[in-house]
């Protein structure tokens, strides 16, 4: 939609008159506007951090969740996102990945640790592969040597690519 568009592209340029009026479209229905909401976190707002926080604090697991913190700049967001990149949760330990790695500020401190968190396990490597790729063909800095980090922590042979993570 129109509205979606114009979303990202106020959060790459924020503009409070823009993000005021985003705020007013989602108007606290962060799950059910949830492309709108992953926006508002991109952009930094509070109050779909603080949603995502309460959430994750009353234990509701939902993707939208999971993809709010991880896009979000605030420090708050931090301590969330590495618990959910150490809960062993295979599902949300990709959410967070996938989240970081379409952000338009990826954090590649976050894909580095799940690069460790997923050693050992080739499936999940291969699948983080991908999302490094896409990160390079972005030309993200930093990128094109966490590829050759992750490539080197894949076995040579015996693992079907496609099999998933989770």
């Amino acid at each position: 939609t129109d509205l979606k568009r114009l979303a990202k592209w106020f959060a790459a340029h924020p503009h409070p008159r823009a993000t005021e009026d985003l705020r007013r479209e989602v108007d606290g229905q962060y799950e059910s506007r949830w492309d709108l909401a992953i926006e508002l976190a991109v952009i930094g707002d509070r109050g779909v951090l603080d949603w995502a926080v309460a959430q994750e604090n009353a234990g509701h697991r939902h993707w939208v969740v999971d993809y709010v913190l991880a896009r979000s700049p605030l420090a708050d967001a931090r301590p969330h996102v590495t618990r959910i990149l150490e809960s062993g949760d295979r599902s949300r330990q990709m959410n967070v990945v996938d989240a970081q790695t379409h952000s338009p500020r990826p954090d590649l401190e976050l894909v580095e640790r799940a690069r460790w968190i997923f050693e050992g396990d080739p499936a999940c490597l291969w699948m983080l592969r991908g999302r490094i790729l896409w990160l390079v063909s972005r030309g993200v800095p930093g990128s094109d040597s966490l590829l050759a980090r992750v490539e080197s922590d894949l076995p040579v042979d015996g693992v079907d690519p496609m099999e998933v993570c989770f």
